[in-house]
């Protein structure tokens, strides 16, 4: 089954889909290969980047069809914004969106997106419950408006192939990120509903549940599928031991436990190389951690390859 705007991807009556954001994508897939060996599972969603800028704003349909050859769905975090050049960043306002700013380039994307056919999941202004991507955050009104203009034009073009993910950052009482509610644009225009959580070393240890417990309980209310689409946890200066744990406890316990979620993507970079502050985590992050993660996903509950 599918929801408001997509086709070609069901939505599994049981289990969850798996996938991985990793560095290179889309441009070079043989860092999938590596993942997939170590993971001992096939990706059945394969997600990647891109800005609105015109550096990085354009989709090449062959990464598109490379990604689905694998027998994966590719999986787009479009942020509009110019991450290579802070200055241009000031046209990226929700009210520019709306006002029509961005139609044509909107409305071209969603040619390109109809044209190349198969199932994709876009998922655009993501974390807005956050105080980080000023772009699109502090005004739930103001996001709602662009984001169905978004979606209208998409619709208008024909590409009946998306896959609307809608996805706040996970929250829970007292958290930085707020109750993501006023944000919400409607069922009509949002198939999937995402979280993005991540168990920090310097946060201390934080159970999946803890991270996501709250926010899923609360989103199930909007009746879509929910979709984990960022989580991975940090090294602890043990040898992977914490790490591993986590990610024991997260597959075979806290997963399973929560029905509601239907996908699952792994946040496979070293963050630590790129930003000051941040972690490593990537799956081989520790021979121990990598050991769990096969273990864990092995079980039948995890869909490797995405279903029509």
């Amino acid at each position: 089954t599918v929801g408001a705007g997509g086709s070609g991807l069901a939505i599994p009556s049981s289990g969850a889909y798996l996938g991985v954001w990793q560095p290179g994508v889309p441009t070079n897939l043989s860092s999938l290969d590596s993942f997939e060996s170590a993971a001992g599972k096939h990706m059945a969603i394969v997600m990647f980047w891109r800005d609105w800028a015109s550096d990085s704003g354009s989709i090449n349909p062959s990464w598109l069809s490379a990604i689905a050859a694998r027998g994966s769905v590719p999986m787009i975090t479009w942020s509009p914004a110019n991450w290579s050049n802070g200055t241009d960043n000031a046209n990226y306002t929700l009210a520019n969106i709306t006002g029509g700013m961005f139609d044509s380039y909107i409305r071209q994307t969603a040619d390109i997106l109809r044209n190349y056919g198969g199932p994709v999941l876009l998922r655009t202004m993501h974390e807005m419950n956050g105080t980080w991507y000023t772009h699109w955050s502090g005004n739930p009104s103001a996001y709602v408006a662009a984001w169905k203009h978004i979606h209208d034009i998409f619709s208008q073009e024909g590409a009946t192939n998306v896959q609307w993910v809608w996805c706040p950052n996970t929250f829970w009482s007292g958290s930085l990120a707020t109750d993501p509610a006023g944000y919400y644009p409607g069922s009509s225009y949002v198939d999937w509903v995402g979280l993005d959580g991540y168990n920090r070393s310097d946060w201390g240890y934080m159970s999946f549940t803890k991270i996501f417990g709250y926010a899923v309980s609360h989103e199930a209310a909007f009746g879509k599928p929910i979709m984990i689409a960022e989580t991975a946890s940090g090294e602890f200066g043990d040898g992977g031991v914490k790490k591993s744990q986590w990610i024991t406890d997260t597959f075979n316990t806290a997963i399973p436990s929560m029905p509601a979620i239907k996908a699952v993507l792994w946040f496979d970079e070293d963050k630590s190389v790129a930003e000051a502050g941040d972690e490593d985590w990537q799956l081989n992050s520790s021979p121990a951690s990598q050991r769990a993660f096969a273990g864990s996903v092995a079980r039948s509950l995890y869909i490797g390859r995405w279903r029509r």
